[in-house]
């Protein structure tokens, strides 16, 4: 039973992993959330590429974008401004392989929400 909670999530991937390499395989997984997620990619791919698609889709996920990093020409900002910077990009832009922000426009009602 995998919980959900956002970086949570990489966490199970990893006991998934050390899972997959010893002698115990769980006969059921489910999840809710971010849990499901990894539910799914666990259940929905063979034993021999599940570590291999759980890697691949928090690798995808978790990957910085970096739009920002354009305008500070090559200046690495502390931590903290990167991970406030990485949470506003993702909320303006959404992330790769994971969500996609709705329009600002479907907020009042001018175009149908996807």
């Amino acid at each position: 039973m995998l919980q959900g909670g956002g970086a949570l999530g990489s966490y199970q991937a990893g006991v998934h992993e050390a899972l997959a390499r010893s002698d115990y395989e769980p006969d059921w997984v489910a999840g809710i959330s971010i849990g499901a997620i990894n539910a799914a990619i666990i259940a929905g791919n063979p034993p021999e590429h599940r570590v291999e698609r759980l890697r691949l889709f928090w690798e995808r996920v978790t990957e910085p974008r970096g739009f920002w990093a354009g305008w500070l020409e090559g200046l690495v900002p502390p931590p903290a401004h990167r991970r406030t910077l990485g949470a506003a990009e993702a909320l303006l832009f959404g992330q790769p392989g994971f969500f996609a922000p709705q329009p600002a426009t479907s907020w009042f009602g001018t175009t149908p929400p996807r």
